[in-house]
């Protein structure tokens, strides 16, 4: 991530993992923004778990990225990006959002790590058919009027590393 944000020479960079395939836009265009009006480094919509798992979002700068990577060495933080900056407030001065309570669901996992998991995004996609940018507020009502479908992927153990 540090070379390729040194390659491109952006100043700010926005963390969406790949195992998140039905992230909200208006999530992320929403940390961007607060990102932006701020005086920080960092910025996370998943440090404190209130969003669904799999609607995360990491916003920093290039700065905050290579003075992390300067100051540490263990394995976890250089593979979670982020981890380091998340771990040190006293270092990186930080915004961590909380999900308004329409978007609250710390519970539920979006996100795509086993195939129960594959099940029920493909089943939301399926219902949401062409119109291929949907928000969390739509995939919870959706889910809360189709809760068996949570069962799909209830007994996947979430790591919680974002």
């Amino acid at each position: 991530v540090l070379e390729g944000a040194k390659k491109y020479k952006v100043d700010i960079v926005v963390k969406i993992t790949g195992d998140c395939p039905i992230i909200d836009p208006n999530i992320v265009e929403q940390c961007i923004r607060i990102f932006e009006k701020n005086s920080i480094d960092f910025l996370s919509n998943g440090h404190f778990r209130s969003y669904p798992d799999g609607m995360d979002v990491a916003v920093f700068t290039y700065e905050a990225l290579e003075k992390s990577f300067s100051l540490t060495n263990d394995k976890l933080d250089l593979e979670h990006v982020t981890l380091h900056m998340r771990n040190n407030p006293e270092i990186f001065r930080s915004i961590y959002l909380v999900a308004p309570p329409n978007l609250h669901w710390p519970e539920l996992g979006l996100t795509l790590d086993e195939i129960g998991d594959y099940e029920l995004i493909k089943k939301i996609i399926e219902h949401f058919g062409k119109d291929c940018i949907f928000s969390c507020e739509k995939v919870i009502n959706y889910l809360k009027k189709e809760p068996d479908l949570l069962s799909l992927n209830e007994y996947v153990d979430r790591k919680g590393d974002n």
